[in-house]
């Protein structure tokens, strides 16, 4: 269903201005990750499985997008989970990442701490099938369909 608009939107750049858009662009990229489904022309439902890989899952900011992510899954009928390392930790969250590729799910959000880390994770789950979008930070030299959130140069 190529005319479904989240099929377009996930196929650009889209990037908030300020950087209290962060929050705004978590829980948007939330929604617009659940909505991907919709470009294979199905609805929505328990066989789905969406995932959101932090490298701080215990910090505000990632229990607040986690929250989001499961209002959003809940609004959809589809389970989701919020997954990664207790504390920053680069590689703990590639691992993660890995975790929740051999589950096979409908798709993956990640905010990736390290780019050169996540760059193959990344690539592997495009190839497999599986929609990846990178939120709050970018792995622009990966195959990741979007990124959305704050272009922190330009936020100052």
């Amino acid at each position: 269903m190529e005319k479904h608009p989240m099929c377009r939107i996930a196929r650009g750049r889209h990037r908030f201005g300020s950087g209290s858009a962060n929050a705004i662009a978590v829980f948007a990229s939330a929604t617009l990750m659940l909505s991907l489904s919709a470009c294979s022309g199905s609805r929505h439902g328990p066989t789905e499985k969406y995932y959101l890989v932090a490298a701080n899952v215990q910090h505000p900011y990632w229990q607040t997008a986690g929250a989001g992510l499961a209002s959003g899954a809940h609004l959809l009928g589809v389970p989701a989970e919020m997954v990664g390392p207790d504390g920053y930790d680069p590689q703990a969250e590639a691992q993660a990442f890995r975790d929740v590729l051999s589950k096979k799910p409908t798709g993956i959000l990640v905010s990736v701490a390290d780019p050169k880390v996540m760059k193959d994770p990344i690539d592997a789950a495009i190839a497999q099938g599986i929609p990846v979008i990178t939120i709050d930070s970018d792995a622009p030299e990966s195959k990741r369909l979007t990124f959305i959130g704050t272009n922190n140069y330009q936020a100052g």
